[in-house]
């Protein structure tokens, strides 16, 4: 898919050796047959030192696939290649008729670079390069110092001196590799190793420790490192990622995530199986794992590379079933031998060339095909993160040319949720598909490996024959990543009262009224813990997700059904929000623009997902149906809870005077901090009780407590009581014994889970009214009342008068812990608002 050619790459394989010579022994890069033993040179003829029929003794053929040995030959053309430092050639009169038809190819198709010329290809660099007014021109003049055709003239070259000098020396060195693989020597680089032994284990450190602990033949000249590194990088790429020795760690420095480590051991689990005593005869047979199957997407020259160079992946795995599959419209490459393609039936509806015939461990499948095509009609379904992974030589994922090819392709293989290995030509290339991805698909996937420099990719450089001056290395740069996996807190039985388990369920995807939130904070509510007990009135059908409460991140807007782009939100990506909907004890969740509220300038997500209930209910209670006024007195319930810590900071902020009661010195505490007046221990008598009526008592003095404040604090005619009592607790039979003349009575809630039975004729003695708040309803009957008070709550925060509530004496992080978190809120040792932090995972 992606546009460079890379010609030498796939001259490369196709030269080397013939596709189905499954042979591994040293091979003669030309056609030409000529076995005159005269017209090889003295090392060629030391190389060969055994007769034809010859035989290696156990210890000279170690480890090697195939112990014979090809005469090497010379053709008249190629013999002066041969010659001791005669690789040097200019590519336009170059001895090799290969490399004349290149210098050619590359004058009819490249274009002078010289700045003074008109661009004629869409730029791929992110630097604003200068073009001129002169048309473009054909790239006829051969530099001297690296012959490669590059500019139009020698005057262009010369005044563009400088800048070739960057890149010259390196072009110089593709030149001789290019010649030394057309030239006929003997290329004992091409010898691969066998199995490896299970008494050795392999270094993949870097290139050096991976081919001598893979034993292959001593390589001292790096000419012959750079060609036999551009075949085995593919094979060893791939092997580095998934191989439990990898070089990626989790370490500092390391570049493997959490996130990756997770996937990878899975797959590593595969990879490398326990010892279950096999053995040869029928006693030793034991049952294997399936395949592991690893996709490779997009091929091209990798499909046709010989085929004991993707052996060698079997060597690594001994233990393992391997099957590559080349999948990609042009995974056909250089094989022209293998034409006509398979007719579509419907055992093969996609035409699969199949290669069974390699060796007990690998099979090989090739499709020219899009994947997204095969995944739609669900031909390789299921995807198992044990099984599969997907592998992206250098796809150009956000290269102009072919990033459209890759649009409907990428959201399937997020679908998978098996890792996704994607190595890029340069840093510059795999940069441009990172930014692609993320542009494309934000916050849908997770990083497995942090982009950087692969540990094996070739130590050759290529040219490009469209533009000579751009070089790169294959598989230069390596990165890794998986669609994200959602994790929620699901109840899917009655069991255990906080029987929940932690799932790994598909990313919700945004509807047309609906945002997709990155959740970072979760708040915990009583009537979680009910509904998880199956003791609230609303219960949703099984399995469902607990949690109600959040805050977090934009990650998607809703999807809008009509072609119109003009739709306007009112949070974009990336805006901090916090709300409430079911399900709120996952990772993301869905949630309409109602439900959406901007987290405050300089709040925490902690306190944010405490925001939404406690505020609205006790602002809504005090000032929209008791109306609060300044001076008088409010009496606030369980002070240091959730609402009970709002409900004090928005009596005082409305100019009231604050009595709180609570459970427990530390409690009494954190009721002063958020500004209470006075605090009273309802459980009984307190030395740090603002009023005592008696040291002991049966948890109903508080009443007496609180006639005694307003006795002592307060005049007036009737105002032996409080004017307003804030209840979420189930307080009010005995609350009217201590309240004034037309006192309001707010039921909140019955925390303490009973609903109580009221004495009418105290209601009528002093003439109060009891009030009732279901906030939850005000969005369906009076949403006008939802707006204001938020407009309230927010002018409060602004003023500093509100702050959150957030429980800081411990803290709660990651799924995990939220059924801890609710048997601390259960347990009323707790104060403010209990909030779980959500670990965020691993980002670009």
């Amino acid at each position: 898919m992606h546009p460079r050619i890379a010609l030498s790459v796939r001259r490369l394989p196709s030269q080397a050796s013939k596709r189905c010579n499954f042979s591994s022994s040293p091979v003669r890069l030309h056609s030409n047959s000529n076995n005159n033993p005269l017209s090889q040179t003295a090392a060629e003829r030391r190389s060969i030192s055994l007769p034809k029929n010859a035989t290696y003794s156990a210890g000279s053929a170690r480890n090697v696939q195939s112990a014979a040995v090809v005469a090497p030959t010379a053709s008249a053309e190629t013999r002066a290649l041969r010659r001791p430092d005669n690789l040097f050639h200019h590519y336009s009169s170059s001895p090799s008729s290969i490399i004349r038809k290149r210098a050619a190819f590359i004058k009819q198709n490249a274009c002078c670079p010289h700045p003074s010329h008109q661009q004629t290809r869409v730029t791929t660099s992110e630097k604003n390069e200068p073009t001129g007014n002169l048309p473009p021109a054909h790239s006829n003049f051969e530099c001297p110092d690296c012959g490669v055709p590059l500019y139009c003239s020698e005057e262009h070259w010369m005044d563009d001196y400088e800048a070739h000098l960057e890149v010259c020396e390196t072009i110089r060195q593709i030149n001789e590799d290019d010649h030394d693989l057309v030239s006929g020597r003997f290329f004992p680089e091409f010898s691969y190793p066998g199995p490896q032994d299970d008494n050795f284990v392999v270094n993949m450190t870097n290139w050096d420790t991976f081919l001598y602990t893979r034993e292959f033949e001593a390589i001292d000249n790096e000419r012959s490192m750079r060609q036999v590194t551009r075949m085995l990088t593919y094979p060893t790429t791939i092997a580095s990622v998934i191989h439990e020795l990898s070089p990626y760690t989790v370490r500092s420095g390391g570049r493997l995530t959490p996130e990756g480590l997770k996937s990878l051991t899975a797959l590593r689990y595969t990879l490398h199986p326990p010892k279950q005593g096999e053995g040869k005869d029928i006693r030793g047979l034991r049952l294997k794992a399936p395949p592991v199957r690893i996709f490779i997407l997009g091929a091209r020259a990798e499909s046709s590379l010989p085929r004991e160079v993707w052996l060698q992946l079997t060597h690594m795995f001994p233990n393992a079933l391997i099957n590559l599959i080349f999948i990609g419209p042009e995974s056909m490459a250089n094989r022209d031998d293998e034409f006509p393609l398979p007719e579509r039936t419907p055992e093969n509806p996609f035409g699969g060339i199949v290669e069974d015939r390699l060796g007990p461990q690998m099979k090989i499948t090739t499709y020219v095909d899009y994947f997204h095509t095969m995944h739609d009609a669900q031909y390789f379904y299921p995807y198992d993160p044990y099984f599969d992974c997907f592998m992206l030589f250098h796809p150009g994922l956000g290269h102009p040319a072919s990033s459209h090819e890759w649009e409907a392709t990428l959201p399937k293989l997020l679908e998978t949720k098996v890792p996704i290995i994607c190595t890029g030509y340069t840093e510059g290339d795999m940069a441009r598909d990172i930014k692609w991805v993320r542009e494309k698909c934000a916050g849908e996937f997770d990083v497995l490996l942090e982009p950087g420099e692969n540990r094996f990719r070739s130590l050759r450089w290529d040219l490009n024959d469209l533009d000579p001056s751009d070089v790169s290395a294959g598989n230069w740069g390596i990165w890794a990543f998986r669609g994200k996996r959602y994790e929620a807190t699901q109840k899917d039985t009655i069991t255990g009262p906080l029987d929940l388990k932690i799932s790994d369920l598909p990313t919700p995807s945004p509807t047309a009224s609906q945002y997709l939130i990155q959740i970072h904070s979760a708040g915990t509510n009583f009537f979680d813990l009910l509904q998880i007990q199956g003791k609230y009135q609303h219960q949703p059908p099984f399995p469902w997700i607990s949690g109600m409460e959040f805050a977090g991140t934009v990650l998607a807007t809703p999807t809008s059904s009509s072609s119109s782009s003009s739709t306007s939100y009112k949070y974009k990506v990336g805006d901090r929000v916090f709300g409430a909907t079911q399900g709120a004890y996952a990772t993301h969740i869905l949630a309409t623009e109602e439900a959406l509220f901007p987290v405050p300038r300089k709040w925490s997500f902690e306190d944010a997902a405490g925001l939404f209930v406690t505020a609205p209910t006790s602002y809504g209670g005090l000032v929209t149906r008791a109306n609060v006024q300044p001076g008088e007195w409010v009496l606030v319930h369980a002070a240091a809870g959730g609402v009970g810590l709002a409900a004090v900071q928005i009596a005082k902020a409305k100019g009231a005077t604050v009595i709180a009661t609570a459970g427990s010195e530390r409690k009494m505490q954190v009721a002063r901090e958020f500004g209470a007046d006075y605090v009273i221990n309802y459980r009984g008598g307190s030395k740090n009780s603002d009023a005592k009526n008696g040291d002991k008592g049966d948890g109903g003095d508080w009443t007496e407590q609180v006639k005694q404040l307003c006795k002592t604090h307060r005049t007036g005619n009737g105002k032996a009581g409080v004017d307003i009592v804030y209840d979420p607790v189930g307080l009010i039979e005995q609350s009217l014994k201590c309240v004034a003349w037309n006192a309001r009575l707010l039921v909140i809630g019955f925390a303490a889970g009973k609903i109580e039975k009221v004495a009418l004729n105290r209601v009528l003695l002093k003439n109060v009214s009891i009030v009732g708040l279901h906030w939850g309803q005000y969005a369906n009957f009076e949403r006008e009342t939802v707006d204001t008070v938020w407009r309230g709550i927010f002018e409060l925060i602004e003023q500093g008068k509100f702050r959150g509530t957030a429980f800081a004496d411990e803290r709660f992080v990651g799924l995990e812990s939220v059924a801890r978190a609710l048997r601390a809120l259960g347990s009323r040792d707790t104060w403010g608002k209990v909030v779980v932090r959500i670990e965020e995972k691993s980002r670009l």
